[in-house]
């Protein structure tokens, strides 16, 4: 409770300082005494008003509800409001964001510190303010409410602040107290001569050694300097400049507030607000009304912001100038080049000179009113309703003769005479005579460079020479009325219609040729043209004044635009006249010249952030200090990838001067995002890098500034991210690569089983083998035991013991070396020829570099040599052969077996009559063991049999041919 009632009691305070202070700034003071004053000189303010627009907004608008206190424009366009009690606001014409840290505060001043900060006066003391990304930085904490100033010159901040005095604050915020001074602070100023000045509610001093009033006495309600050299404070009842060597005063009571924009002084009562010279020369005024509930005011060179009980109000100069003649010239058109302004009135002209802005009139009795008049060579031409005149140093001469036509509109010279446009239609003068051409009357003329005569005529037709004759431009070619005659750059003529398009007709030997093209449309309809030099042209719209070039096919390209109600005024759209120089346009309208300058080259301003919203990494995305942005790359994160840019000139005195464009782009996904407006929402962005460009669009010309880019990314989400992904896929790949080997284990191990099983079977298969091989050679050997016949029964023995010996060594090995192989068939081809009784022939061929490199599975090509013998040439009368014949080729090993035996179908024959019906156990058992080594190590064994037959048509014998893998021995 005693925390909540000393802070009640401290606003309270505020509350009742902050209303003094009010009150003693519009009270009525005693008698002035002044002491060492130089002369004092009086003046008057104007009571002419000058041209400044001005747009109100109240609470209807989304103002706040308390009184605003102070208001200023930042360099993005937003006004900042400080209230009474509700705090700090961002106001941006049509939405009002609140800035939290300073809620419920009163804050009393603020202003915009070159361009990189907010400085505030607060009830909590003096407080530096940057918006984007938002820092608040405590300057001096204090009671009251500070005044400050602020040296460019040194960097030295100086502060006046109720109930504590004056003092400074160095570069590292250290605060010292120069002067203890009581009262109420109403102003503090620092002078080139390091004079510090400040005012209260006691009068007007200076801080030196001692305190004294050395300037004046009594209350003062407001203190400005404009060029640190003189400055301007209020009395009860006057407004005093003090200069070098004059004091100015203006009787003017009630002053509550004096701004500068360095030039002038900006002087608010309660009843005008009017502006004074620097130098007090010059006082003009303003603006008239009630101003009482005015409680802030700014100035600055182009802008008045005044602020108050729910209300803003936002005046704005005017680029354009308004010339203000004597009324005695009645102005009724003009015509202007690179050396001035010709202004026509009724008999006589003048030329006005816009360096020296010097006005030399010209007048002459008796021509009437002028219409068109410049300088050719040594002359000055002239065109009134009385006729065509020359003036030369020796005075003013008709040119036309007895009988020409009074009203002359316009005139045109080219290198043989001068055309004249009249009411009565075209006149030529060459050589002092002149002639009449047939025409409708003309009110405008122009020529070509290859002489071609253009016209508009009093019925807003079109008309061009042509082959000495002038012709009328129909209706539908025509469009609809025309406005005027302008040059492009190669100096051709076109002729503008209020739709906004331009005709010419190129004029060739055979044909004449119409161009027409589309100046600028969409400005509404065309009022009024001039042209310049090299295609210069001023087009005149609804909506728009346009500076431009226009090329030689009719291409027309804004370069500068000025806005109605903005940069100029009409009040009519009719008669508007303008003139166009290098640099200058002036425009009449109702009797009223204006003067505007533009430069052709005039650069957009890039745009600049106004707001600046994301979820996130607002301290990542800007830095600096300020407005003055350093945009680096930032993250947003997916589930609040939303960005919100603003950009813009907040509630602006000018509608429509700028227009905005943006456009995001993914970087990752090549697409493009347009919008245009102040404002640009993207939500919900899909994760991914994009860059945001952002350009001032110019009303009017369409001309864009430099971009404004920066660069971004939205990260994805944890399961989207590049390290989670390798993660999961590395232990994925892990688990499958496990998994993989595994299964290949399994295989392996499956087919190691197999694959002994079937060696298991295959040597089962081949003990079987064995003994059937034994059994037949025991066989023979009785037989020669049986003839009596020991020799041989021992050469067969031998044979066979060798025989046996080789087959036993492999009867365990899966394969053999070829060498090996050769050698059981040579013997057991040598043990059938000894049994046979020398009646069998054989031969075995094999590539000698093969034959210690290859392996092959024992006991597969006996048994087929066995067939041959047996089955072939046994039945066989007479002497028999086999051939073994092994090929070597890519990947294979082929075996041929040939016999020129009886053949398979004698040899069935055979068995059927001696009552042999089982087949060969032999062969039976070889055609297993291939199947089994086809299964075990996946090898390819093919086995092809042949009937051979002779020419006579009875069989020769068989062949077999057995295909084997190339297997060699490992390096």
């Amino acid at each position: 409770m005693k925390r909540e009632a000393s802070a009640f009691f401290n606003r309270s305070r505020r509350i009742v300082q902050h209303l003094i202070r009010f009150a003693v700034c519009l009270a009525v003071q005693t008698e002035v005494r002044a002491q060492q004053q130089p002369a004092v000189v009086l003046a008057e303010v104007s009571r002419e008003t000058l041209p400044w627009s001005r747009r109100s907004f109240d609470r209807s608008d989304g103002l706040p509800l308390s009184p605003i206190l102070t208001a200023a424009r930042d360099p993005s366009g937003s006004i900042w409001l400080g209230t009474e009690g509700e705090g700090l606001f961002s106001w941006n014409g049509e939405s009002l964001r609140p800035i939290p840290i300073f809620a419920q505060r009163f804050v009393q001043r603020l202003s915009i510190e070159g361009d990189t900060a907010l400085l505030l006066s607060t009830d909590a003391g003096e407080t530096r303010y940057r918006p984007y990304p938002p820092i608040e930085r405590t300057v001096f904490e204090a009671p009251g409410f500070p005044f400050t100033s602020v040296s460019s010159r040194k960097g030295v901040h100086w502060l006046a602040a109720d109930g504590w005095g004056i003092g400074r604050v160095d570069a590292r915020g250290k605060t010292t107290l120069l002067r203890a001074v009581n009262g109420l602070f109403t102003g503090l100023i620092e002078l080139e001569a390091d004079q510090l000045i400040f005012s209260n509610s006691q009068g007007l001093w200076r801080l030196g050694d001692t305190l004294r009033p050395s300037l004046y006495q009594g209350a003062v309600g407001a203190l400005s300097t404009a060029d640190g050299r003189s400055y301007a404070y209020s009395t009860p009842d006057q407004l005093r400049i003090q200069t070098a060597n004059t004091l100015m005063s203006f009787d003017v009571a009630g002053i509550s507030r004096i701004e500068t924009d360095g030039q002038w002084y900006y002087v608010l009562s309660s009843d005008s607000l009017f502006r004074v010279r620097a130098d007090g020369q010059v006082a003009e005024g303003v603006a008239g009304g009630n101003f009482d509930w005015v409680r802030g005011f700014t100035a600055s060179q182009k802008e008045l912001i005044l602020s108050g009980l729910g209300r803003v109000d936002i005046l704005r100069s005017r680029p354009a100038e308004l010339l203000f003649w004597p009324h005695s010239m009645d102005i009724k058109g003009l015509e202007a080049d690179d050396s001035g302004l010709w202004l026509h009135r009724v008999d006589g002209w003048g030329r006005y000179n816009p360096k020296t802005k010097a006005l030399e009139e010209h007048s002459f009795g008796g021509i009437g009113l002028v219409f068109r008049s410049f300088i050719s060579g040594q002359r000055t031409w002239v065109a009134s309703e009385s006729g065509v005149y020359s003036r030369t140093p020796t005075g003013l001469q008709p040119i036309l003769p007895d009988g020409g036509p009074d009203f002359s509109f316009d005139l045109a010279i080219d290198d043989q005479g001068v055309w004249v446009a009249c009411s009565e239609g075209l006149y030529r003068l060459e050589s002092g005579n002149s002639l009449r051409i047939e025409a409708p009357g003309l009110s405008e003329i122009e020529i070509d460079p290859n002489g071609s005569l253009y016209g508009i005529s009093f019925e807003q037709d079109l008309i061009y020479r042509s082959k000495g004759k002038v012709q009328r431009a129909s209706s539908s070619e025509a469009g609809e009325r025309w406005v005027g005659l302008v040059r492009d750059a190669s100096g051709a003529v076109w002729g503008c219609a209020a739709s906004g398009v331009a005709h010419r007709y190129d004029q060739g030997r055979d044909r004449i040729t119409l161009k027409r093209t589309e100046l600028n449309a969409q400005q509404g309809r065309l009022l009024s043209t001039a042209s310049g030099k090299g295609g210069k042209v001023a087009l005149l719209f609804e909506y728009a004044l346009l500076i431009g070039r226009l090329n030689s096919q009719g291409g027309f390209q804004a370069q500068r635009a000025f806005l109605p109600g903005l940069d100029y005024e009409i009040n009519s759209a009719e008669n508007v006249r303008l003139g166009l120089s290098s640099d200058r346009l002036w425009m009449l309208s109702d009797g009223r010249v204006q003067e505007l300058e533009f430069e052709s080259d005039r650069p957009i301003p890039p745009p600049v952030l106004s707001s600046f919203e994301t979820a996130v990494g607002l301290g990542k995305a800007l830095e600096g200090t300020g407005f003055a942005f350093d945009l680096h790359p930032f993250e947003l994160p997916y589930h609040s990838s939303f960005l919100r840019v603003g950009l813009g000139d907040g509630p602006s005195a000018e509608p429509g001067r700028w227009s905005y464009r943006f456009e995001l782009e993914s970087l990752s996904r090549k697409k493009r995002i347009g919008s245009t407006g102040h404002e640009a929402l993207f939500p919900t962005l899909e994760p991914g890098s994009y860059a945001l460009r952002m350009w001032r669009v110019e009303t009017g010309t369409g001309l864009e500034s430099a971009p404004l880019e920066f660069n971004f990314k939205v990260v994805p989400p944890l399961w989207q991210r590049w390290w989670f992904i390798g993660l999961v896929s590395l232990v994925l790949g892990v688990a499958a690569v496990w998994l993989l080997r595994s299964r290949i284990e399994k295989v392996r191990e499956s087919a190691r089983i197999e694959r002994e099983l079937v060696t298991l079977e295959s040597t089962a298969l081949r003990l079987q083998m064995n003994p059937h091989f034994i059994f037949n050679a025991l066989d023979s050997i009785s037989a020669f035991i049986f003839r009596n016949d020991p020799a041989q029964a021992t050469r067969y023995l031998s044979s066979f013991a060798r025989l046996m010996r080789a087959t036993l060594d492999s009867s365990h090995e899966s394969f053999i070396p070829l060498s090996t192989e050769l050698q059981v068939l040579r013997s057991y081809l040598e043990l059938e020829r000894l049994r046979t009784g020398e009646i069998l022939d054989f031969s075995i061929e094999c590539p000698e570099e093969w034959v210690d490199r290859l392996q092959v599975p024992p006991m597969v090509i006996q048994p087929f040599v066995e067939n041959a013998v047996k089955h072939g040439l046994k039945p066989r009368k007479g002497q028999g052969k086999v051939s073994v014949d092994f090929s070597v080729f890519d990947e294979v090993l082929e075996v041929s077996v040939d016999d020129d035996g009886v053949g398979r179908a004698a040899a069935r024959a055979l068995n059927e009559r001696l009552g042999i019906q089982k087949s060969s156990k032999g062969m039976g058992i070889t055609e297993r063991r291939l199947e089994l080594l086809r299964k075990a190590y996946g090898i390819e064994v093919r086995i092809e049999v042949e009937d051979k037959i002779a020419p006579d048509g009875q069989p020769a014998g068989t062949r077999v041919r057995i295909v084997l893998p190339k297997v060699e021995f490992d390096a």
